[in-house]
């Protein structure tokens, strides 16, 4: 097994990042396989060296080990996806010569209203240089098995995330594209995402089968659902929900733990993030499907 734990340091990190980094991590180590820690940062605009910082402390403070990637702060550069760019571009270039992109010149503003792309420049032949690109979604249904639910999911990506920008504006690769390159280039064979994800997952899928990556499709997939905060509404970095360094001002690790374990509905004894191995493996054998209210 080779997951990966992919953090973008836009934010400081909140709880429901730390549950995802915990299961993360558990489920390699229940396998004795191997953790990347990867940072996107594509985004350097919205990627702060307080955020990193941020991060790196809380991995150390949860108990998280990796076993390639940045160990330090000063580490990241060298394994900054800034490092990957001509990869991206290859894959982007490849879409483009099987006529499975299109260029767009539709601004946030006229897009803010829809709930679908409405495929304003789909027939137009606008540069693509100078604009964004999108990746042509197909009418047909993406299906992929979940083993967080131990259920099969079949998502109809034109009606729920049509044709998603996968070059932006400013040149720079899109999330859907580097995130896809990245795990083939890693090897990533098992992704943990939250529930929010699953058109992310079903688009990538499309993508591989497009380049021809079809061992992608072999890949195991945990959605888990979303923590949520008092309202309701899920965390969120740029809102500085729950953030971590908050948490551990006025709790322990054990604390966060025990919040973890009845989240996943496991017993949980110790103090530590190896005391939830055992609990945790035997949840994985007795399948997870687990019941969130």
């Amino acid at each position: 097994m080779i997951s990966r734990i992919a953090p973008t340091p836009s934010g400081f990190i909140h709880i429901g990042n730390a549950f995802n980094f915990i299961f993360t991590w558990l489920l390699v180590k229940s396998n004795k396989g191997k953790l990347i820690l990867r940072i996107d940062d594509l985004d350097y605009k919205r990627c702060k060296s307080e955020y990193l910082n941020d991060l790196m402390q809380s991995l150390e403070w949860i108990g998280i080990t990796w076993d390639e990637g940045p160990f330090s702060v000063s580490d990241v550069k060298k394994f900054s996806q800034h490092t990957r760019l001509d990869l991206y571009k290859d894959a982007l270039n490849e879409l483009r010569t099987k006529n499975n992109v299109f260029a767009c010149a539709c601004s946030r503003s006229e897009l803010q209203d829809k709930l679908q792309y409405p495929e304003n420049c789909l027939h137009k032949t606008l540069e693509f240089s100078q604009h964004a690109w999108r990746f042509i979604t197909p009418a047909s249904m993406v299906t992929f098995y979940d083993k967080f639910q131990n259920a099969a999911k079949h998502i109809d990506l034109y009606n729920t995330m049509r044709h998603p920008i996968i070059k932006r504006r400013d040149g720079l690769p899109a999330y859907q594209i580097a995130s896809l390159v990245d795990d083939i280039l890693m090897q990533v064979d098992t992704i943990v995402r939250g529930i929010d994800l699953e058109n992310s997952t079903a688009t990538q899928l499309q993508l591989a089968e497009v380049l021809g990556k079809r061992n992608f499709s072999k890949t195991s997939f945990y959605h888990h659902p979303l923590l949520m905060g008092d309202k309701g509404l899920k965390f969120s970095k740029s809102a500085g929900s729950y953030s971590l360094k908050e948490f551990r001002k006025s709790h322990t690790k054990q604390e966060l733990f025990k919040h973890f374990a009845n989240w996943l509905q496991i017993d949980f004894e110790g103090e530590k993030i190896e005391d939830l191995l055992i609990p945790f493996s035997k949840k994985i054998n007795d399948s997870l499907d687990i019941t969130f209210e």
